[in-house]
């Protein structure tokens, strides 16, 4: 059996030192790691030219690649190779020793699946985040699997994040590459949403863990006080995976969402509230970038929205 893990880093060498450590300590071990150093700048690059392990295929990109063109690349890689199963994650996505193990269980006892993941803990609980259905089609919801199902041996999804995602090697002939154009957020949305239309599901299998080492999100009050940098690729590619794979009035729906967040944005800055009020002139711009690039049909990375 020949097994394949996809890696993409950028500046956090002790994290990836840490995932490296967990990849190298599976129960299965890898025939193939591949790592993506998407243009690091913290000793990345020297630390992985020093790795002397056959295994490795370490590619060094020349710009930001954001995510999404990170694991676009890696996997470019992987396809060179045949692999019965195909692992996704992070630097900071800690597999435990027995990870694989516990899903290539699963895979040979559910052959007709075309993937797998495990549950994301993050500071000790499980991140339920990651690991989603499909709710309403027309608004396209993404609904969280409740803390419950987790107590199953296995439970069925529609989309996860690239947090863990173990991919057959014959899905991912089907299925092919993320989009790269995406940049960061919702590649990995789209790329579950390939399978959602062909009415295939990922299983999860919760006794195989992942430690996901980052914070799990602060309550900073509505939505709208959410909005930072990065929600524009979360909006834009939103809209993007809905029209490639929902359709319908779908798209047309999503763009008036978009709308509304606008006009309570303009809202927002007639408020006493100096932060609000901040805020509110904050979400104007982005979501002025939003609609403009989402009637465009305009993907790719934009400079203004990158890395604080």
């Amino acid at each position: 059996m020949k097994t394949a893990v996809v890696i993409v880093t950028h500046n956090r060498i002790e994290l990836l030192k840490e995932c490296l450590g967990c990849v190298n300590s599976q129960e299965i071990p890898f025939s193939r790691v591949i790592v993506v150093n998407n243009q690091s700048t913290d000793g990345t690059k020297e630390y992985l030219d020093g790795i002397t392990d056959k295994r490795y295929r370490i590619l060094h990109s020349k710009e930001n690649l954001g995510g999404a063109g990170g694991f676009y690349l890696a996997l470019s890689e992987a396809q060179k190779e045949s692999f019965d199963y195909i692992l996704i994650i992070d630097d900071d996505a800690m597999i435990a020793k027995d990870y694989m193990k516990c899903l290539i269980e699963a895979g040979e006892k559910h052959p007709e699946i075309p993937a797998f993941c495990g549950s994301v803990h993050t500071q000790g609980k499980i991140d339920l985040s990651h690991r989603r259905r499909v709710g309403n089609e027309l608004i396209f919801s993404e609904i969280p699997v409740e803390e419950k199902e987790y107590e199953a041996e296995e439970f069925l999804c529609d989309t996860v994040t690239f947090c863990g995602l173990l991919l057959r090697g014959s899905a991912f002939l089907k299925y092919g590459l993320p989009l790269r154009e995406y940049f960061i957020w919702c590649d990995d949305t789209e790329y579950c949403l390939r399978m959602y239309k062909e009415k295939e599901h990922i299983l999860t299998v919760p006794k195989a863990v992942l430690n996901h080492k980052t914070t799990l999100p602060e309550n900073k009050g509505s939505l709208l006080m959410r909005i930072e940098w990065k929600s524009y690729y979360g909006y834009r590619n939103r809209y993007d995976a809905a029209k490639r794979h929902i359709k319908g009035l779908t798209p047309f729906v999503i763009r008036m969402e978009y709308k509304v967040f606008f006009l309570c944005s303009l809202w927002m800055c007639l408020s006493g509230n100096e932060e609000k009020r901040a805020q509110g002139e904050y979400n104007i711009q982005i979501l002025k970038d939003i609609l403009s690039d989402t009637r465009k049909g305009r993907l790719g990375r934009r400079d203004e929205y990158l890395w604080k």
